[in-house]
C-alpha cells in the first residue's frame, strides 16, 4: 500500500476514530493531570507527525525515509479494543454480583433480640412479623421455616438439613442442629424449623 494512501486512511483513524483520546487528554491537561489518554495522544501524534514530515520531505527532496502511519493506527486500534474487552468483562462481573445478591432472601419472620428461647419456644414473645432482610440487626432471633437463610448466624433451636450448594458448591445436604453455624443464602430443607440468630 502506498504511503499516500496510508496517510489518507490513517488520518481518518487518528482524528475521527481517535478523537475521543484528544478530547479526554485535553480535559486531563486542563485539570493539571495526565492519564492514559495523554499517553496515547502523545505516542500516536508523534508517529503521525513524523510520518507526514517524512512523506512530504521525500516528495520534495527525493530522499524517502520510512513512515510509521500503521503504528499510529495500530496503537489506537489496540487501545480501543482493550477498552471494549474491559467493558465486556465489567458487564459480566456486574451480572455475577447481581446474581450473588439475588441469592440473599428478602423477607423472613423473626423474633426481636430481647426475646429468648425457653424449652424450644420463644420466651416473652411480643409478636412475629415479616421484615426485609436488610432490616435485620445483630442479635435478632430469626425464624426460618423451609426458606433461604437470610443472614449468617447460629442455630438456637431445632434441627434441619441445609442446602449449601449455592454458597460452597456442596451437593450433599448438611444437618444443622443447635449451635451449628449457618450461612446466609443457603436453603433450609427437610425437617423441623430451625432458628438462626444473626451475628
Amino acid at each position: 500500500m502506498g504511503d499516500w494512501l496510508k496517510w489518507a486512511l490513517v488520518t481518518v483513524v487518528q482524528f475521527v476514530i481517535g478523537k475521543r483520546f484528544y478530547v479526554a487528554a485535553g480535559r486531563a491537561l486542563r485539570n493539571g493531570s495526565t492519564n492514559m489518554d495523554v499517553l496515547v495522544v502523545v505516542g500516536t501524534t508523534a508517529c503521525y507527525v513524523y510520518s507526514v514530515y517524512a512523506l512530504l520531505y521525500g516528495a520534495i527532496s527525493g530522499f524517502w525515509s520510512p513512515t510509521y502511519f500503521e503504528t499510529s493506527a495500530m496503537l489506537i486500534t489496540f487501545v480501543l479494543l482493550g477498552e471494549y474487552l474491559e467493558t465486556l468483562a465489567t458487564g459480566k462481573t456486574s451480572d455475577a454480583i447481581r446474581k450473588l445478591v439475588e441469592l440473599t432472601p428478602v423477607p423472613t419472620r423473626f423474633c426481636r433480640s430481647e426475646m429468648r428461647y425457653t424449652t424450644g419456644k420463644c420466651g416473652g414473645v411480643i409478636g412475629q412479623r415479616e421484615i426485609d432482610a436488610l432490616l435485620i440487626q445483630p442479635g435478632d432471633v430469626l425464624k426460618v421455616p423451609g426458606a433461604k437463610v437470610p443472614v449468617d448466624g447460629v442455630v438456637t433451636w431445632g434441627s434441619n438439613h441445609v442446602n449449601k450448594s449455592m454458597v460452597t458448591g456442596e451437593s450433599v445436604l448438611v444437618l444443622k442442629e443447635v449451635n451449628s453455624v449457618v450461612i446466609g443464602g443457603t436453603i433450609n430443607l427437610h425437617g423441623s424449623c430451625h432458628d438462626p440468630k444473626s451475628n
